[in-house]
């Protein structure tokens, strides 16, 4: 959700609808909503690899509420493409239950998206269609997680807003089992002052003794980003380690640079990611640039050209999504 619009919620209202409800869907009744998100694309690569028409992951959402209570379930189809065994996998993406208490604050339990991953896809980054999040699109932490999460909303003066979020939970992420050897805690806050925004997050597992598993990952994320009218940028900086066992992220450092400029019915954008996962080994990137047209409200077409750096080599491709919502 834009932060234009967050600043005209009331402190119960931004907390009653958060993680955002998506801005699509039909409603039944009052207490009763159903949506869904579609995607199809045409891609072409240097490589001629993993090109052509396909069609992207399909979500089916529902979502009840009474007085305090919020129950949302988000199913996910990957048809994935590539002949396996992952082909049509239907995956739990969320399933929650959100209960509001006293003093702009609320309670969550059950299957929920990840609080900086939630945060860069409403308010930072906004095309899924294209990419995903920062943290998400480099395995940096989990897209959705199962755990109990604190949410809260407070005024910051002159105007201000506080919002908050801290979790535990499996750590093992929403598609994989869970296996009771390893927990996760996370923690984002973000201050709001007019069209800016600045905040942090941190991620922690520990006790994770699965040999196939055993690392321990800590990021550290700072984030500032402004929301205008037309205008919408943002900037991340990130540090993180996988811990003694970790091989993947060693003493990791990454910044992510994106921005969308809106001109009646269309949006141009571009996003730079840049992250070195082992201190002193390669650097990685990755350079979006492209335009979105939305042909009704409830479809959306993008074009974009994408250059992806993978340190000894790199790929470059353009793709046009198509974006269909219920």
């Amino acid at each position: 959700m834009p932060l234009a619009r967050i600043r005209h919620l009331s402190l119960a209202a931004l907390l009653l609808a958060w993680p955002m409800a998506p801005a699509f869907g039909y409603e039944i009744n009052e207490q009763f909503s159903v949506d869904a998100e579609l995607f199809a694309y045409w891609s072409q690569t240097e490589t001629d690899q993993n090109g052509g028409f396909k069609t992207g992951r399909t979500h089916l959402g529902a979502e009840a509420s009474q007085e305090a209570w919020r129950l949302r379930i988000l199913l996910e189809l990957d048809p994935n493409n590539n002949g396996g065994a992952d082909d049509g996998k239907v995956r739990l993406r969320e399933g929650y239950a959100q209960m509001t208490m006293a003093g702009n604050q609320a309670l969550r339990f059950g299957v929920q998206p990840n609080a900086m991953v939630a945060v860069d896809e409403a308010r930072l980054w906004g095309l899924r269609q294209v990419a995903p999040t920062f943290v998400e699109f480099w395995g940096l932490t989990p897209a959705a997680d199962s755990g109990l999460s604190l949410l809260g909303a407070n005024n910051a003066g002159e105007g201000g807003l506080l919002d908050y979020e801290f979790s535990i939970s499996n750590g093992e992420g929403y598609d994989q089992p869970v296996n009771g050897e390893g927990n996760a805690f996370s923690a984002r806050i973000g201050l709001h002052d007019g069209p800016w925004e600045i905040g942090g997050f941190v991620y922690t597992e520990t006790d994770n003794q699965d040999p196939a598993l055993a690392k321990d990952p800590e990021r550290y994320l700072y984030y500032a980003a402004y929301d205008g009218p037309a205008l919408r940028f943002s900037g991340q900086y990130l540090t993180g380690d996988d811990g003694d066992n970790g091989s993947t992220f060693n003493d990791v450092t990454g910044h992510n640079i994106q921005g969308t400029l809106k001109l009646e019915s269309l949006t141009l954008f571009a996003r730079q990611d840049r992250i070195r996962p082992i201190d002193g080994g390669t650097k990685q990137s990755l350079v979006i640039y492209g335009l979105a047209m939305d042909l009704s409200p409830n479809v959306r077409l993008t074009g974009h050209y994408q250059l992806r750096d993978f340190g000894p080599n790199d790929e470059a491709s353009v793709a046009i999504t198509t974006r269909v919502t219920l």
